[in-house]
């Protein structure tokens, strides 16, 4: 993005470590917001069945949630240009 403005800076990458079985998300949310002519995620926050990591990024905007209900989340997916404008999750269904 060239206007300054909107510009969205990169912070450090950063892990999150999970006891598993023990510990599994269970739920994540996020804020969007328009950028542009895009709306982009501009922060992101998950749960586990223990506790909760985040929010990462900055906290402006929409938010939404996702909670897993009669499983578990396993893994992620998006897609990301100069910013993250779509997240999903994939779940592993419990009996």
């Amino acid at each position: 993005m060239n206007n300054p403005k909107h510009r969205i800076e990169e912070k450090k990458k950063e892990t999150i470590s999970l006891n598993w079985p023990e510990e599994y998300l269970t739920s994540f949310s996020c804020t969007t917001m328009k950028v542009g002519t895009q709306i982009v995620i501009r922060s992101l926050s998950f749960k586990t069945n223990r506790t909760e990591y985040g929010p990462y990024g900055t906290v402006t905007g929409q938010p939404f949630s996702h909670r897993m209900e009669g499983g578990v989340i396993v893994g992620f997916h998006g897609r990301a240009g100069d910013n993250v404008d779509a997240i999903g999750a994939c779940v592993k269904i419990t009996p």
